[in-house]
This record gives structure tokens, sequence and C-alpha cells, in this order.
């Protein structure tokens, strides 16, 4: 018979040599004045460890590693390197890098993927940022048409547009979105409710 045992995870836990876990000994490194080690240990971990929640911690120790030691471009790198594990292995743990993306953004520090606007444009949305969720997303539909996230990120814009009274923006947003879909998608009706909304409050707005 075929074995579809499913591949044991290696966690950081079983890496930890003589009770001393390996988190402990990079602190050892860094409040000895050895950097260098303490990088080397997480290097070494990330090759070995598999467990997803783990490589995240690994990556974001060596990010405060660089950080300790005034190295910004390696901190930007690691990052990138953290974004790109993210995405093609661990994308249900997105959201607990969004926050740290969204900042180093902001800072001219990063460079989003183009499946990173959306998640980031919605957190700067929910933030009354709406300078920002509007850059992310202007950048994007100049140079992603016909990606997946096309429409949904029109739709933040809308929701931006409508937050800074922006109606008739929100309006033209919500009718050429509201066109272009079905009766039958999930999305239908509550465009449909949001252009009814901002319509009436442009027209209010246009009123002596």
């Amino acid at each position: 018979m075929f074995n579809f045992r499913k591949k044991k995870e290696i966690s950081i836990d079983s890496l930890e040599k003589g009770g001393s876990s390996i988190f402990s000994d990079i602190d050892t490194c860094l409040s000895s004045g050895y950097p260098e080690d303490a990088v080397n240990l997480i290097e070494d971990a990330l090759k070995k460890v598999s467990k997803h929640q783990d490589k995240l911690k690994l990556y974001l120790k060596l990010e405060q590693v660089y950080v300790s030691t005034d190295k910004p471009d390696m901190k930007i790198q690691t990052y990138k390197r953290l974004s790109e594990f993210i995405l093609t292995e661990a994308p249900h743990l997105k959201f607990e890098v969004i926050p740290q993306s969204l900042e180093l953004y902001k800072q001219g520090d990063y460079t989003p993927e183009p499946e990173e606007i959306k998640p980031l444009a919605e957190l700067a949305c929910e933030k009354k940022d709406y300078s920002t969720a509007l850059k992310l997303i202007s950048g994007f539909v100049k140079k992603h048409a016909g990606h997946a996230d096309y429409d949904d990120n029109y739709l933040i814009a809308a929701k931006c547009f409508a937050a800074q009274k922006a109606y008739a923006k929100a309006v033209k947003i919500y009718r050429n979105i509201l066109s272009k879909l079905e009766a039958t998608d999930s999305r239908y009706l509550d465009v449909k409710s949001a252009l009814l909304l901002v319509n009436q409050k442009a027209k209010k707005q246009r009123q002596p």
C-alpha cells in the first residue's frame, strides 16, 4: 500500500541543543558583540526549518539583527526575502506582515509585489490613510491591467474617494465595475448598494 503520511514539519524547537533555544543563542551572540554569528545561526536555521510560523519568526529576528547593527540595506533585503517567502510558501501568514510592509512602503523603503497591493490598500483605507491607499492603487492599475485584483483594488479606491467626499469619482468607479459584473457575482449587490448611496450623496453635493 502507498504511504500518504503528511511530511513532518521541522520546527525551531527541534534544533535546540543542550536545552538552549536558538533565539537564546542568537541574543547571546548579539549581547557578546558577535552579530555575524547571530546572522549565521539564523541563516542556518532558515535552511533547516520547514514550519512556516517558525520561518516567519526567524526572518523577523534577522531583520532585528540588522536594525541593531545599523544595516538598513540588509534589513530591507531581508524583508524582501520574507515577502517572497510569504507569497510563494505561506500566503496564509500575509496579514501578519502587512502592517510592517505598509510602514516600509510609506518610508520609501519597499516596493510591494502586485499581489500585496490589495491587502496594503485595504489596511491603509481602514487606517483612514486614503492618500497612501490611492497611491498604491494608482501605481497598480497603470501597470497591471487584467490582474485578478484589478477590480477589487478599484473598489477600494472608490471607498477612499467616498470617504474623502469625492463622490463623483466614486460613482464613476462603481458604475464602471457594475457594468462588468454579472448579477450572480458575489460582489454585485454590494457594489450596486454602494453606487446608490454615493450617487445620492453626489447629487446632494451638487445642489446649490
